[in-house]
């Protein structure tokens, strides 16, 4: 039998054969990740719009204003800034993980024209209605550059992985396994999700009116993933009762 310092040779000859990702200031993907997160942010902070109205007084719209979508992004952005800080990105060879921040950059480019939409209607108020002027600020190019940096480090990721990771990543249907069970589990994850978002946004909506949007939006992030995973266990229970 080995001795404990035999061991704990093996195990630091066995963690130097592992490969280490470089440090964060040395890494362009996750540095990029990074970056994205804090024009996200900055960019759901500062003004989207900004004039007059009629009688002078200045204006200004925000992403966080309206139905919320700025917090959205911030918390996304928060999410950017962990697969940044840890090795997951570096190490895992699931493809669904591997993809992950592009799921992040098609949210923020549906919530950047959402917000696009919302600034619009205030700024037609200001001029057309008030008699004032209006104008976008940069923040609606943060977002974009923001997007641009994601796909950036994707791309970088994919270049750079350790070939031993690339061996055992699967391609992306593969490991979802599409099948008739998985598509079940997709619609009644998505149903229930969908149903648990818009009941707690209504629910507060009723009680409180428009006042309460944005609490409604936090609200309804939970009601989605409690949906969610009714969905899942109603499509497992499906599934196990189907097989036997």
């Amino acid at each position: 039998m080995s001795t404990p310092i035999e061991r704990l040779e093996w195990h630091r000859r066995e963690a130097a054969a592992l490969p280490h990702e470089p440090p964060l200031w040395r890494d362009p993907a996750r540095l990029a990740l990074v970056g994205s997160a804090l024009l996200f942010i900055i960019g759901s902070l500062i003004p989207w719009a900004t004039g007059t109205d009629g009688a002078g007084r200045d204006v200004a719209y925000h992403a966080t204003a309206a139905t919320g979508e700025g917090v959205v992004i911030i918390g996304a952005a928060l999410l950017l800034v962990f697969l940044a800080h840890n090795r997951l990105m570096w190490e895992t060879s699931s493809r669904l993980l591997q993809l992950l921040p592009l799921v992040v950059a098609l949210l923020a480019a549906a919530l950047w024209l959402s917000i696009e939409n919302y600034a619009g209607q205030h700024m037609v108020d200001w001029e057309q209605l008030r008699g004032g002027d209006a104008a976008l600020t940069v923040a609606r190019y943060l977002y974009l550059a923001g997007i641009g940096l994601i796909v950036f480090s994707v791309a970088w990721l994919e270049r750079q992985r350790p070939d031993d990771v690339r061996r055992h990543t699967r391609p992306l249907l593969a490991e979802i396994g599409v099948n008739r069970w998985s598509a079940i589990s997709v619609v009644l994850t998505v149903l229930f999700g969908a149903a648990g978002a818009s009941l707690a946004i209504l629910s507060i909506i009723f009680v409180s009116g428009l006042e309460g949007l944005l609490p409604a939006v936090f609200l309804g992030i939970f009601g989605l993933f409690g949906g969610i995973a009714m969905g899942a266990r109603l499509a497992r229970w499906v599934e196990r009762t189907a097989r036997r």
